[in-house]
């Protein structure tokens, strides 16, 4: 369990990798992470990047459940509504 935290960490360190780009025989410009014939390293800007928002405040404790007297601790309230069927269909 504690290399999950650990992988997590690496992964947010930027890579350090040189980049390289050079255009091959068709054209195509192709950027890749090993020089090919004397392709250029890229220099790179930084990533933008915000500091995270602060986190809400912790949620109050919720009160404790109303406690029913032994008398009626396994009754339940149960209601329903019912009404009679149409004579003509809405629509």
């Amino acid at each position: 369990m504690r290399i999950l935290p650990l992988c997590l960490a690496l992964l947010a360190f930027p890579a350090a990798a040189e980049i390289y780009s050079y255009v091959d025989a068709q054209g195509n410009r192709v950027f890749t992470d090993r020089p090919q014939g004397g392709a250029p390293a890229l220099r790179l800007s930084p990533t933008n990047s915000m500091p995270s928002p602060p986190a809400p405040p912790l949620a109050a404790e919720k009160p404790a459940p109303e406690r029913r007297s032994p008398a009626t601790a396994g009754c339940e309230l149960s209601i329903q509504r019912r009404t009679p069927p149409c004579a003509t269909p809405v629509h």
